[in-house]
């Protein structure tokens, strides 16, 4: 079912329409992937809280449930991109204990699929999430991103009170950034 106002159904409605304009003709397959990009990037948008500010637990489990939506579906569709981006936005959302433990409770069949990837403890569950975000990354040949994903390992480490670990983390996205975008 597509809703007809999305931003990204609206977006991708002016593209064709300047592709007729301009006589350009788009393969249809593209048109699904660009349609799952966008739908992706909406969600995760949502998800990491840039379109919902609010702090209350029902927010946050919103988030959850929207990060572990684009999470499942990029990893059928194997789109590495939006699989990275969310285990990285879900490595940070779920480096708060409480909440951690909330989302165990409450969504714990999607919890139980994401604690099987890496099944650590807490605090190292968050930091096996970001670092299978930068594998990924990696994989997909994104260097910015890549950097970003360790620069939110990073924080966790700072987080969790691993400061080496931390500064190792930040040293090396300094690496990256200087010897690809110098």
């Amino acid at each position: 079912s597509t809703n007809e106002s999305d931003p990204g159904i609206v977006l991708l409605k002016v593209l064709t329409a300047c592709a007729d304009k301009l006589n350009y003709s788009i393969d249809k397959n593209i048109l699904v992937q660009l349609d799952k990009s966008l739908s992706f990037n909406y969600e995760y948008l949502q998800g990491t809280c840039l379109l919902n500010q609010s702090d209350s637990l029902s927010s946050y489990l919103h988030r959850y449930d929207t990060l572990i939506r684009v999470f499942a579906e990029s990893r059928r569709l194997h789109n590495l991109y939006f699989q990275a981006n969310s285990l990285q936005s879900l490595a940070n959302l779920l480096s708060d204990s409480t909440f951690c433990h909330v989302v165990k409770e409450e969504r714990s069949f999607s919890f139980n699929i994401l604690h099987s990837l890496h099944p650590d403890t807490f605090s190292t569950f968050s930091i096996g999430l970001a670092q299978e975000s930068i594998r990924l990354f990696r994989e997909y040949g994104d260097i910015y991103q890549t950097s970003c994903a360790i620069r939110t390992l990073g924080d966790l480490y700072f987080k969790f009170g691993d400061y080496s670990s931390a500064h190792s983390s930040y040293l090396q996205v300094q690496d990256i950034l200087d010897s690809h975008f110098s």
